[in-house]
């Protein structure tokens, strides 16, 4: 099988190019498509979609993916780790790559705890037993009793700028 080009050179014009260019090569990523949207998508053997680096939120997706890599999440056997707590880690990751670049805004902290929460309702929702929630997660959110989503449905919403979260409980 031929091996994937990667398109990485296409986005030397934007604004966090040099960044992304920095951990792509660190962790031997191969960018095959480029996003449209505020959204990506990792493979096994490192390649990744991911949206170009105009702004901080979108390197923050594109150092989220890099995470899943990183994190190996992709390989086989990896894949046994629940979702949850795979989009925990990688967000983590991603906090901790925009903060060595001192790019971490509150605005992509805010859209990262709307999205490490939703992923936790979800699976909650799909059966998830709360006991099973690693301690690390409760104490990344401990402003939030996660605990006393045990057998209800949760919803995890936020405005636009994910400044506000909202949780419903049902």
């Amino acid at each position: 099988m031929p091996k994937t080009k990667c398109l990485l050179s296409e986005a030397k014009g934007c604004r966090y190019y040099s960044e992304l260019e920095a951990e792509v090569k660190a962790h031997k990523i191969t960018v095959y498509r480029w996003s449209s949207t505020s959204s990506g998508h990792a493979k096994s053997k490192g390649v990744i979609k991911i949206p170009k680096p105009q702004n901080e939120d979108r390197l923050g997706v594109a150092f989220h993916e890099i995470g899943h890599v990183a994190l190996r999440h992709c390989d086989y056997g990896r894949k046994s780790i629940p979702r949850y707590i795979q989009e925990f880690e990688a967000d983590m990751f991603m906090e901790e790559l925009l903060n060595k670049y001192d790019l971490l805004s509150a605005r992509v902290h805010d859209r990262t705890r709307w999205h490490c929460l939703s992923r936790i309702a979800m699976a909650v929702n799909r059966g998830l037993v709360i006991s099973a929630i690693p301690q690390i997660i409760h104490d990344s959110f401990a402003d939030i009793d996660i605990r006393s989503w045990a057998g209800k449905k949760i919803f995890v919403g936020a405005n636009q700028d994910f400044s506000n979260l909202k949780i419903h409980i049902n």
